[in-house]
């Protein structure tokens, strides 16, 4: 069970100069991210040019990343861009847990937490690229509630269910 000092913060871009002006508020948010995808252990290594190069290519029409932090220590993350030609559809294009925070729950809590804000935002569908066979079965525990479901077996498109509310 995560602990209880885990935040999840979400930076929403519309477009490139937003996501410019973050980076030049805070200099070390690019940094970070990297750090964070390095102590991963994930096959993805990319540095700071390259994670400004996919994010200004990816954050054409809007994009959002999270990250995740226990007390003041960032540990994870989120990438993910607004899809133009799926209407309410959000693709996930990274998510990484710190090596030494991994398999303790914190990627299910987290991802949890992206799902619910996306949701609260209006999207009906994520769609994920899954870097490992962690994510499938975090999203498969997550699926198991009546909130989400797989769109098919095997598959990496989450679909957010409607609430159903007495009238």
């Amino acid at each position: 069970m995560p602990e209880p000092d885990l935040n999840v913060l979400h930076f929403e871009f519309t477009n490139r100069d937003e996501l410019y002006r973050q980076i030049v508020a805070a200099p070390n948010f690019l940094k970070t991210i990297v750090d964070i995808n390095r102590s991963s252990g994930t096959t993805t290594n990319f540095n700071r040019e390259q994670l400004y190069e996919f994010l200004t290519s990816s954050f054409k029409n809007g994009g959002s990343i999270f990250l995740l932090s226990l007390g003041k220590t960032p540990i994870g993350f989120s990438i993910g861009y607004h899809n133009t030609r799926i209407k309410k559809e959000f693709t996930l294009s990274y998510v990484a847990i710190t090596k030494e925070h991994q398999r303790k729950g914190f990627g299910e809590f987290f991802l949890k937490k992206v799902y619910r804000k996306l949701e609260s935002l209006g999207y009906i569908q994520i769609s994920m690229f899954e870097n490992n066979g962690a994510m499938s079965q975090i999203n498969k525990k997550i699926t198991r509630s009546k909130k989400y479901e797989l769109e098919k077996k095997g598959s990496t498109i989450i679909k957010i269910l409607k609430s159903k509310r007495p009238l």
